[in-house]
């Protein structure tokens, strides 16, 4: 498989025999939010009849322990709250989505 960003959505649309426009994008932490925005687009003016979209994020940096900094975006005890009054911060993590 493709380890290269920047062909994976081709490659993924040949390997699936589908057909029209294929392409990837980064907006760094929008990239899924815009990529299915774009898919939306592709459906309402009819540029295509069916549609996949998400993202994927995956490290193949092997990070040497837990780095809290104050003030940065990174959880003090190491546990992310979403949504949650008791959130102080994020934490690294890796996964993929995609909607048809």
């Amino acid at each position: 498989m493709f380890s290269n960003r920047d062909y994976i959505s081709t490659h993924i649309s040949y390997r699936l025999n589908l057909k029209g426009p294929s392409f990837s994008l980064n907006t760094a932490c929008s990239t899924s939010l815009v990529a299915i925005d774009q898919a939306c687009r592709g459906l309402l003016t009819g540029q295509c009849s069916i549609a996949i979209a998400g993202g994927v994020k995956v490290s193949s940096e092997m990070n040497l322990g837990y780095v809290y900094q104050e003030g940065m975006i990174l959880s003090p005890d190491g546990h992310c709250r979403a949504f949650s009054h008791g959130s102080k911060g994020t934490i690294n993590g890796e996964g993929a989505g995609l909607v048809v």
